[in-house]
């Protein structure tokens, strides 16, 4: 009885092990879906230079916290207030390590990777607003529309060279939903629809992804 007791345990003990050796993290990189296990983490800055169409250079403030419905954004258009452009809060959401884009061209076995040159992240959106209703509601919001990396010295990120990789970038995002209305001068909701922003954080990534 002992023993079949400490066969069973032991079984147990590898399957655990089994389970955490090939625990790995999953990403879609708008092809297939690929896999990494190691990364390094930068702090990216404020793109302060991006301004919106109508609007001026932006400071980034700190992030705002909004309740369901209330309003985020407005604005008229038509001389008169012919339209009346609204945004009201949703849902707020964070995604983590985000796939941006490879940054070498070709799957390979190599033992490592180094890379010097500036990434940028921009703000992804859906929805039936303009993007650039968009890029004012985000930043009224007080997150960020655009994001730059930038690396002091050529930085070196180790592979396992026995896999095929290719060297990524990823970001840290923020999610915003917001309910886009519009109404017609004589005070009609001519659209009432659910918009999304995705905004980069200050915290990315260079990433060693697997087939």
């Amino acid at each position: 009885m002992k023993r079949t007791l400490c066969l069973i345990l032991v079984a147990l003990m590898c399957c655990s092990l089994s389970a955490q050796a090939v625990a790995t993290d999953i990403v879609y990189d708008g092809e297939e879906y690929v896999y990494y296990d190691d990364y390094m983490t930068f702090q990216s800055e404020d793109d302060v230079h991006e301004a919106v169409s109508g609007g001026s250079l932006h400071q980034t403030p700190a992030e705002i916290n909004y309740v369901a419905g209330q309003l985020i954004y407005h604005e008229m258009s038509g001389g008169q207030g012919l339209f009346n452009y609204y945004a009201y809060f949703e849902s707020r959401g964070f995604l983590a390590r985000q796939f941006v884009r490879y940054l070498s061209n070709s799957w390979a076995k190599t033992d490592g990777y180094t890379w010097s040159q500036t990434n940028t992240v921009n703000m992804g959106f859906s929805g039936s607003a303009s993007l650039n209703f968009a890029k004012k509601v985000a930043v009224q919001a007080g997150l960020s529309v655009s994001r730059s990396t930038s690396y002091d010295l050529a930085t070196h990120i180790p592979a396992d060279a026995s896999r095929f990789s290719k060297l990524g970038f990823a970001s840290d995002m923020n999610s915003l939903s917001y309910r886009y209305k519009v109404y017609n001068a004589a005070g009609v909701c001519t659209m009432s629809t659910i918009d999304t922003v995705t905004c980069p954080t200050i915290d990315s990534y260079l990433i060693v992804y697997y087939q």
